[in-house]
């Protein structure tokens, strides 16, 4: 809106000696097009972060750089650059900056002598072109600090996480140890007991459905302190900033990783666990990677959907799978509160939360994840009606 609404101001109530609608007109209609991105056709999703980079380029350094060119250094322009050059430094990072900038003003020059007119730089004037530097500098420093501090918080973080994980692994080797000792005596126990009953000696009676419970509780414990642990080396990879390692990989069918994240999740009551719909389809899946650390990508997708739509008090959840010709995708959305359009840019962003009491870790892990399996992930949403996550991978395996 801010490319048409000054159009009158610069026009009318505080003239200047150039003004362009069609310029005005071009920004604007790019600048709607990166808002409406939601809406696109969804193969067009994939060149949003070129479009995105021309918008930011057309928008800031070229049209500021032109329009200050024509209007001969003006007061207005001037200032106007300043701001411009202040937003580019926060859009983007400092060598997007250096390409942009350069890029930009070599355009706007070019066309500002295609358009036949001098470049004239009024002596009053050339004062002010010395904020330029301090402008960039200034930016420069409060952007590189800014992912000092950021990076800083990540490390601390991770640090801590760490540690925690490290404390969490010498109980669970105590339980697998215990584990195994039970495993060796526990069915002889069992079968003692049955023997007892059967010949009516005097021993507690246990429930049939307890006892069964009782057969099969060793191996489940024996699985979760698996899990367990593996989640814990989850952990230590990423607090470490380990590369994880694709020789570990194996093709993992996505139906069991479904299947098996909605089982273990610690669900609140029944009525959770109600509101997500999910089929298997006929037809199999497979990812290159670690159905463990899948699994713990849709614990977080679960966890952030669970609680917008507490928050909402409204909402379920569906999962689907769609096949397309050269990858399969995973759709996982969620009816509740929805993510705002301005923070959806940001939401895999380490420390970056939508939530008020989120650490901002988990997309970040996630987005991780998934691309150190060869995947993509995106999300898409309406504020108050929906959030869609979308994760892609190319056919493996037997699908090929």
């Amino acid at each position: 809106m801010g490319f048409i609404s000054y159009y009158p101001i610069w026009k009318v109530i505080l003239p200047q000696s150039y003004e362009n609608a069609t310029l005005r007109f071009v920004g604007a209609v790019l600048s709607l097009l990166i808002t409406l991105k939601p809406y696109w056709f969804r193969p067009l999703r994939a060149y949003f972060p070129w479009f995105w980079y021309f918008t930011v380029l057309y928008a800031l350094p070229f049209f500021f750089t032109f329009m200050l060119a024509k209007n001969q250094f003006s007061p207005h322009w001037l200032t106007s650059m300043v701001i411009a050059i202040y937003l580019l430094i926060l859009l983007v990072d400092i060598i997007g900056f250096v390409v942009l900038s350069l890029l930009g003003f070599g355009l706007a020059m070019l066309f500002f002598y295609l358009s036949g007119q001098s470049l004239v730089i009024p002596e009053a004037s050339i004062p002010a072109l010395f904020v330029f530097p301090f402008a960039i500098i200034s930016g420069m420093v409060v952007r590189y600090r800014a992912e000092e501090e950021a990076k800083e918080k990540l490390t601390g973080a991770l640090s801590a996480a760490s540690s925690i994980a490290h404390e969490l692994r010498t109980p669970l080797l105590g339980i697998q140890a215990g584990v195994v000792g039970l495993r060796k005596y526990f069915p002889v126990l069992l079968e003692g007991w049955s023997l007892a009953r059967e010949r009516g000696l005097p021993v507690a009676k246990i429930r049939t459905v307890k006892y069964r419970t009782l057969c099969t509780v060793l191996g489940r414990m024996e699985d979760e302190i698996h899990y367990s642990n593996a989640i814990i080396t989850m952990l230590l990879t990423n607090a470490r900033k380990q590369i994880i390692e694709p020789s570990t990989f194996t093709l993992c069918p996505i139906t069991s990783c479904i299947e098996n994240a909605l089982a273990r999740y610690p669900f609140a009551n029944q009525q959770e666990r109600s509101a997500i719909h999910w089929h298997a389809p006929d037809e199999k899946f497979y990812f290159l990677g670690s159905a463990t650390l899948m699994e713990h990508v849709l614990f977080n997708l679960l966890n952030n959907a669970l609680y917008f739509i507490h928050k909402d008090g409204k909402g379920e959840i569906s999962l689907w799978l769609n096949a397309l010709p050269n990858e399969w995708q995973l759709h996982f959305k969620d009816t509740g509160a929805g993510i705002p359009a301005h923070q959806l840019p940001y939401i895999f962003d380490p420390f970056y939360s939508t939530k008020e009491t989120g650490t901002g870790l988990g997309l970040s892990f996630c987005k991780r994840i998934v691309t150190s399996f060869g995947g993509k992930i995106s999300c898409h949403s309406v504020l108050g009606e929906y959030a869609e996550f979308v994760i892609s991978f190319p056919i493996e395996g037997e699908q090929q």
